[in-house]
């Protein structure tokens, strides 16, 4: 029988948080695993397509998953698998053929099972004073039209003003887990932001207070640093909660779990902040971790990268890989590699930001290109100046090598990649959205 896996990405989880927080999770958990890159749409792109950003051309410059790869998703569809995304990041909203292969998709605002569509909340929301008191009445009134059940239209309303930015989708995905009745063969993809700036719990929705985003590491206006520490650390122990919940309701229903980071947080190290710019390695270094059906739990210090978990899923469904896909089978005792990490500059939406925060300078120097290498046994090696020429650039390092010039290595392995030119790629996209972009820090 072919067996159902679930892909779960625990968005801008760093490391250290998922060791201080996520003891609970069985399976294999690779200690020296890393990204490709150091924001959700390069990362993604490499889980789907097992190839690095600058192969696929897609990256900051160009966000769309527009790329002739065939996708992880289209892979298992064409062999027969219901796929299934679930996600909480709004990335999937407004850049075009992220949905690709999927034959259910579900975004921030429709993972709640209790969605009720006839109900137009976000054009409700996006229309009246949210902090105005005549919010609560106004919103009673919106419910009675609605042309569905009147009480079953407050309930959600009352969710979406009192939670759902506050809200990491966490609590949606666990009911849609038990509401959801599965087949087989069955891929589900879920992606959770509780650890996602603004940083929230459910006992905290302060967003103004507890929010950082690119530009404020280069204004230097971040206030309260310490008390983001602790909103950081209090979202990932609550992210842990919530997860240890779906889990199990996944492995009711599915023989393999996959559970990885898509990329760290800056939070403070080296003056930075959020995950906007730069490879450092709370950014780079993530966890992964594959769980299921007779996989023994312990610990693996391979190095490895999300390219392999393209490859570990499909060898899972007995379904071969593109000829062109890198990476290797996080099962089968996988050896330890060498690895790049990509940065590709800011966001052209960013330079707003940076405006408003008088810091456009900043945006125009560091909007090159870096790149990093992970090699065995535990050595990190990362460009971190802003010159156009590699060669020029500072290059920092962690642990140690068998490499006896890993700046060479590195030089060389980026010279053999193909990287594709594209355009940039950015959807028109609501007033709604947009902001919901600037509260998470891409606008």
């Amino acid at each position: 029988m072919p067996e159902n896996i679930a892909l779960v990405v625990l968005d801008t989880l760093r490391y250290d948080a998922f060791e201080k927080h996520f003891d609970w999770l069985p399976g294999v958990r690779f200690t020296n695993a890393y990204s490709t890159s150091h924001w959700t749409v390069p990362a993604h792109g490499s889980l789907f397509t097992g190839r690095y950003p600058s192969e696929i051309g897609v990256h900051s410059k160009s966000a769309s998953l527009d790329c002739p790869d065939e996708t992880l998703a289209e892979s298992l569809r064409a062999a027969g698998y219901e796929t299934r995304l679930w996600s909480a990041n709004p990335n999937t909203m407004f850049w075009e053929g992220w949905d690709r292969g999927f034959s259910q998709v579900l975004e921030p605002g429709s993972l709640d099972p209790r969605h009720v569509n006839a109900v137009d909340w976000t054009a409700f929301l996006g229309d009246i004073d949210t902090h105005s008191w005549t919010k609560y009445p106004r919103s009673v009134l919106h419910a009675v039209r609605a042309d569905c059940s009147t009480v079953a239209a407050m309930k959600q309303g009352y969710r979406r003003m009192t939670t759902s930015d506050a809200d990491g989708g966490g609590e949606d995905v666990l009911a849609r887990a038990r509401d959801t009745d599965f087949g087989s063969p069955e891929f589900t993809y879920v992606n959770l932001m509780e650890a996602h700036a603004p940083y929230h719990t459910p006992e905290s929705v302060d967003a103004d207070s507890l929010n950082v985003v690119v530009g404020d590491a280069f204004a230097d206006s971040v206030d309260s640093p310490e008390r983001l520490r602790a909103s950081y650390d209090a979202s990932a122990a609550y992210l842990s909660e919530i997860y240890e919940e779906i889990f199990a309701e996944l492995r009711k229903e599915f023989d393999y779990v996959v559970t990885v980071s898509d990329h760290g947080e800056m939070l403070g190290e080296h003056g930075m902040w959020n995950h906007g710019y730069g490879l450092y390695p709370e950014l780079t270094h993530v966890p992964v971790v594959v769980s299921g059906d007779g996989v023994e739990s312990r610990r693996d210090d391979a190095t490895v990268s999300l390219l392999d978990v393209h490859r570990t899923i499909l060898d899972l469904a007995g379904v071969d890989a593109p000829a062109d896909a890198r990476g290797q089978s996080l099962l089968d005792d996988p050896a330890s590699r060498t690895y790049l990490t990509e940065y590709h500059g800011f966001l052209d939406r960013h330079r707003e930001q940076f405006e408003r925060k008088g810091v456009v300078e900043a945006f125009e120097r560091y909007d090159g290109r870096l790149h990093g290498i992970a090699t065995p046994p535990d050595f990190y090696g990362y460009q971190t100046d802003e010159t156009a020429d590699r060669a020029e650039g500072e290059f920092r390092s962690t642990g140690e090598s068998r490499l006896d010039d890993p700046r060479a290595e590195l030089e060389a392995r980026v010279d053999e990649l193909d990287v594709r030119t594209v355009d940039a790629g950015q959807a028109e996209v609501t007033e709604d959205v947009e902001e919901r972009l600037e509260t998470l820090g891409y606008a």
